[in-house]
């Protein structure tokens, strides 16, 4: 891995409600880090490996909204002392614009 793609991958704490569809049905989970490769959502109901998504949030400081596909990576199914139930999701598809955009907001929700 290169040392920009370690950089794209470090995670940074980041709580905010995802907003996704899975089935035609709208669901609600949080996430509780980000990268700007992917995030983590909190969920007891993951959904299977390889699925891709359309999710959508809002930047806490604000408010600004951001949409992008993404790529169910990882589940873990069970919550432990150390970790929560949940999904790893790879943001895929992703334009320029789009991953320029994510950096900033990203930096800026650090500082």
């Amino acid at each position: 891995m290169s040392r920009k793609e370690a950089e794209r991958n470090i995670r940074h704490k980041f709580l905010v409600m995802i907003d996704y569809s899975s089935d035609q049905k709208n669901m609600f989970n949080f996430c509780r880090d980000i990268s700007e490769g992917g995030l983590f959502i909190e969920t007891h109901l993951p959904l299977e490996l390889g699925r891709i998504i359309t999710i959508n949030f809002k930047f806490p400081y604000d408010l600004s909204e951001f949409a992008t596909e993404a790529l169910v990576k990882w589940v873990r199914k069970e919550h432990s002392e150390t970790a929560p139930a949940g999904m790893g999701l790879l943001f895929v598809n992703q334009t320029e614009e789009s991953k320029h955009a994510l950096a900033i907001h990203i930096k800026h929700c650090l500082s």
